[in-house]
């Protein structure tokens, strides 16, 4: 009673095995072996059962068939899941080879079906007469079973030493139901047939050994359904340093899927190369109940973050510099004060000057010089004016808040603002405009001219402010538009697919965030505009800015 007791107990090691797999895992060939090796071992188990507890030759056979269901094809099993737990390459690469092991045993278990002279086995016979098929059929599976043994003592001896408890269970396990077959079939098939409750033994050891230890490549479902909805990269490794699991957000990041069975080496060795640093990525052990399972590669795709904190600084040094130019303006305002207060008295001076009858009385050597006066003054004063105007500009650049939010804006009046702060350290006439009577647009004012004078001060670095570049604004598909154009050595073609990318940068390193024209971008974007860039014919670049009109129900610009 004893004995059927352990058989019932090796059908249920079976069935948990398989089941067990099959609920707790996706499809994988590492997954089929796995559940092949549990219905093989719960086949073998039930057909000592029903030959145990038969009464006529029927049961003996129904038993005896499917006693060697299993029997005849465990040994291919064990060896397959002996071979994927080592890291065989042919397991992948030669998978024929499977089909070529399998196809003795189809041939042998047939016997059970149309050999009725027991070539093989008697098949009614509940102490069955054997023939030499049968004795062929037992070197073909100790053969198997040896190949699948020793692919499981290499991967004890490979873990040894780390490992002690491991390798011990794995030796135990691949061990136990070779030593009983061999028992049992020297013995003249006298006594209990143990080889199918060792091999249960042995399924216990090996699946917390090699299968919960992940070096069959198999992870459970509870797992893997947490990983496969992450929006970081997942890549799993068994402990030969294969990937047995990804997830889709490794896919994205690394370019494609197929990442499954390569070496996790090769596979971190596709992680783009971002100066930026833009993927991080975070390498750790999974341990288990024996130590060490395998590899885990988090991906985590850090290029919004570093966008969103790269903005942030750069908004931390707008702030900066709008507080500096704040400061800047209202210094040369006192000054600039003084000096309109003082043009004002000269003013006056030199309109006594020119009438005739003080300069009669004048020695002749200072006529001549009273005489520029008028014009000196006139030119002093556009000099003041244009300090004003400037002033005016950097104090509403400093503070563009104060312009009240987004309103109907006239693009003139944004290239004129932002041509005034460009050409602060220009030559006269290095800003060529062409200003058409375009229609307004919705926006913020200070936002746009920030836009513009960026485009601005990037083609005066293109050109060095050594030749013209052309500021115009014209009326362009129902909108309006502002044209930034040089005459420098243009944009290279590999340049142009990524000259708004955020980071992107031509500029040495040190001199450029490259977040400019990405930002522009962006808030054009959110104006319902475009911001698009080409190479024109005779040399150079131009970027144009376009906007649409502002609906006729919006308030009237503010005069």
């Amino acid at each position: 009673m004893l004995y059927e007791l352990a058989l019932f107990g090796a059908v249920g090691t079976g069935l948990w095995v398989a089941f067990g797999a099959l609920g707790g895992v996706r499809r994988s060939a590492a997954l089929a072996d796995l559940v092949a090796l549990g219905i093989t071992l719960a086949l073998w188990a039930t057909g000592e059962l029903v030959i145990r507890f038969a009464h006529d030759g029927s049961g003996i056979l129904l038993g005896r068939r499917l006693l060697y269901a299993g029997a005849c094809f465990l040994p291919v099993v064990w060896m397959r899941l002996a071979a994927r737990g080592a890291g065989a390459e042919w397991v992948r690469r030669r998978r024929w080879a499977l089909t070529v092991a399998a196809f003795p045993a189809v041939l042998f278990y047939s016997c059970l079906y149309w050999d009725t002279e027991a070539r093989f086995i008697g098949w009614n016979e509940f102490q069955p007469a054997v023939g030499p098929w049968f004795w062929c059929f037992a070197a073909y599976g100790w053969a198997l079973i040896l190949i699948g043994t020793y692919y499981f003592v290499a991967l004890a001896t490979r873990h040894g030493a780390a490992r002690p408890l491991r390798a011990s269970a794995i030796l135990l396990g691949a061990m136990l139901p070779l030593l009983a077959n061999i028992i049992h079939l020297t013995s003249g098939f006298e006594g209990h047939d143990l080889t199918p409750i060792c091999i249960a033994l042995g399924t216990i050891l090996l699946r917390f050994a090699v299968i919960d230890a992940g070096l069959a490549g198999i992870l459970p479902r509870a797992r893997r359904d947490l990983i496969e909805q992450l929006d970081s990269g997942v890549l799993v490794s068994n402990l030969h340093g294969i990937v047995v699991d990804a997830n889709p957000a490794a896919a994205h990041l690394l370019g494609g899927d197929g990442l499954v069975g390569r070496s996790l080496q090769a596979v971190l060795e596709c992680v783009p190369d971002d100066p930026s640093g833009a993927t991080e990525v975070r390498e750790f052990q999974v341990r288990g109940v024996f130590g060490e399972v395998g590899r885990c590669v988090l991906l985590t795709d850090r290029s919004e973050a570093r966008r969103i904190e790269q903005q942030h600084l750069l908004a931390q040094r707008l702030e900066s510099l709008g507080t500096l130019t704040a400061g800047i303006a209202h210094e040369v305002n006192n000054p600039l004060a003084f000096v309109r207060g003082n043009l004002g008295n000269l003013e006056e001076f030199s309109k006594v000057l020119s009438q005739q009858e003080v300069r009669r009385v004048l020695p002749p050597a200072l006529r001549d010089a009273a005489a520029e006066v008028p014009d000196l003054v006139s030119e002093l004063r556009d000099g003041v004016d244009r300090i004003a105007r400037i002033v005016t500009n950097l104090r509403s650049f400093a503070r563009p808040e104060q312009t009240g939010g987004r309103g109907r804006v006239r693009l003139t009046d944004v290239a004129e603002r932002a041509s005034l702060m460009a050409s602060v350290a220009l030559t006269t006439g290095t800003i060529r405009k062409g200003y058409e009577d375009a229609p307004p647009v919705v926006a913020d004012e200070g936002e746009l001219v920030q836009v513009v004078l960026n485009l601005l001060v990037n083609a005066i670095q293109a050109t060095k402010g050594e030749t013209p570049i052309d500021l115009s604004v014209a009326t362009a598909r129902g909108g309006a538009c502002v044209r930034v154009r040089d005459r420098g050595c243009g944009i290279p073609e590999d340049v142009l697919p990524h000259i708004f990318d955020p980071f992107f940068t031509t500029k040495p390193p040190g001199e450029g965030t490259g977040l400019g024209l990405s930002l522009s971008f962006e808030l054009v974007n959110r104006l319902g505009g475009t911001l698009d860039v080409s190479n024109t014919a005779d040399g150079g670049a131009q970027f144009e800015v376009w906007l649409p009109a502002a609906p006729d129900e919006l308030l009237p610009l503010e005069a």
